[in-house]
């Protein structure tokens, strides 16, 4: 009788504890898995550049530049083609972001990192009278305006979760643990920077 009382007190006590410490194992091996893309996405915009005219050093150059902007300001459309890559940097994931119990573990992930290669072979000039330091500018604000419009989609944020969902999930329950379980991540995913 007293074994059984034992027994129960042990199992009242037991379902009461607190979380325990994510284990050092958890971690450690979501850790090495470092960066974990999850998604690419192909993607293709118009992008319009209008620049200002620039300070000249000397009146001659002021007057060309002036004669210039009254005759055929400098602008620029291109379609501009990139790949986007979201990834999750799991090298610094902390360890307050996983929790175990018993053979349950609970992951917070942090949002997707989201990169930007533009593809030049792929990217079309439709109209432009810029010089090549335009140019460049151009395509350095395409870059920038495609990584903050693909980084606040809610689709494309909802597809890299589920993905680094399933690929951290495989990577958990081959440690031998019954259930996996994920928190919501806090905050947008944020725009890396170029490659």
């Amino acid at each position: 009788m007293a074994v059984v009382g034992l027994v129960a007190a042990g199992f009242f006590l037991g379902s009461r504890l607190p979380p325990q410490a994510p284990s050092p194992t958890v971690v450690e091996r979501l850790r090495a898995v470092s960066r974990l893309q999850v998604l690419d996405v192909s993607v293709t915009r118009k992008v319009t550049l209008q620049p200002d005219p620039v300070d000249q050093p000397t009146v001659t150059g002021a007057l060309v530049q002036w004669a210039r902007y009254a005759v055929a300001p400098p602008s620029g459309t291109a379609l501009v083609t990139a790949e986007a890559h979201f990834a999750i940097d799991l090298s610094k994931l902390p360890p307050d972001a996983v929790s175990v119990q018993g053979e349950r573990v609970e992951l917070t992930l942090p949002e997707a990192e989201v990169s930007i290669e533009l593809t030049p072979a792929q990217t079309e000039v439709v109209v432009s009278n810029l010089d090549s330091q335009q140019t460049t500018a151009l395509l350095a604000k395409a870059q920038v305006e495609l990584g903050q419009s693909l980084a606040r989609d809610p689709r494309l944020r909802e597809k890299a979760r589920v993905a680094a969902e399933r690929a951290l999930g495989a990577v958990v329950l081959a440690l031998g643990f019954k259930e996996v379980r994920f928190n919501q991540p806090v905050g947008p995913p944020v725009p890396a920077p170029a490659r």
